[in-house]
């Protein structure tokens, strides 16, 4: 009797295993039938594509604040009510801020740095040599002294402005995990460096911050690049307001 008794409940408990597959496989399916149907409604399917694979550039939108910077020959839009800082364009590695704060108890920036590329490498070979140098170093300096490698737990290549980038994700940095992108373009590269959406409380919304830190990284366009007479300084700065019918100029010198 016991047995059977096993018998009869280890054949209803399988029934109802199966019964709960197929009630998962179908709530799945519903729920990425309804993202697909969303996004298609965004996006017609040929633009969507084009975003993914760098053929499309991202409409942008109404309302956000273009940034040129020709003597290092780039293009980036932003946010009206982000906050924008090209103070670090005199540093050693050139640099601007944006962020949703820059400043406060809980910030949120993206840190767009440029690096010289006189090897011409493509964005992976860049990565890749960077990483294979820090690691040299390390294990030169041994154990007591800072590690200089690159934490981090995946990668992904795609493309910008029909541009090979490469990206590391979750590279480790102290009091948050953030996102690292590299962009080359002829003899430099352009490295984008955000928080990931993760919940943390040194970060500014995270999430919703993140999501607009991918848009602005969709929006980087190069643009003629014009060197000042003592070389490449960050003068001839000037931000535009995007809109369907005008545009508004000022410029930092």
């Amino acid at each position: 009797m016991r047995g059977g008794a096993n018998g009869s409940y280890d054949g209803g408990m399988a029934k109802q295993r199966k019964n709960s597959r197929v009630l998962f496989w179908g709530v799945a399916l519903v729920v990425v039938a309804a993202a697909v149907i969303g996004v298609a409604i965004r996006y017609p399917m040929s633009t969507w594509q084009g975003i993914l694979d760098g053929t499309t550039t991202p409409i942008i939108p109404a309302g956000w604040m273009n940034y040129q910077n020709s003597d290092y020959g780039f293009s980036l839009s932003y946010p009206a009510n982000w906050q924008l800082s090209t103070s670090s364009l005199q540093s050693d590695v050139p640099a601007i801020l944006l962020g949703n704060p820059t400043e406060g108890t809980t910030t949120y920036t993206l840190r767009f740095s440029i690096a010289q590329n006189s090897s011409g490498f493509s964005s992976a070979e860049y990565v890749a040599d960077m990483l294979a140098q820090t690691k040299a170093e390390d294990e030169t300096n041994g154990t007591n002294t800072p590690q200089l490698s690159v934490q981090f737990i995946s990668s992904t290549a795609f493309s910008v402005d029909d541009n090979d980038g490469y990206e590391l994700n979750n590279v480790f940095e102290f009091d948050h995990n953030a996102e690292r992108i590299y962009v080359a373009h002829d003899d430099e590269v352009f490295i984008f460096d955000f928080p990931v959406a993760d919940a943390n409380p040194n970060i500014s919304s995270p999430a919703a911050n993140n999501a607009v830190a991918h848009q602005i990284v969709k929006t980087l366009t190069f643009i003629p690049q014009i060197e000042s007479g003592g070389g490449l300084h960050g003068n001839d700065v000037s931000v535009v307001v995007s809109s369907s019918s005008a545009a508004s100029t000022s410029s930092t010198h």
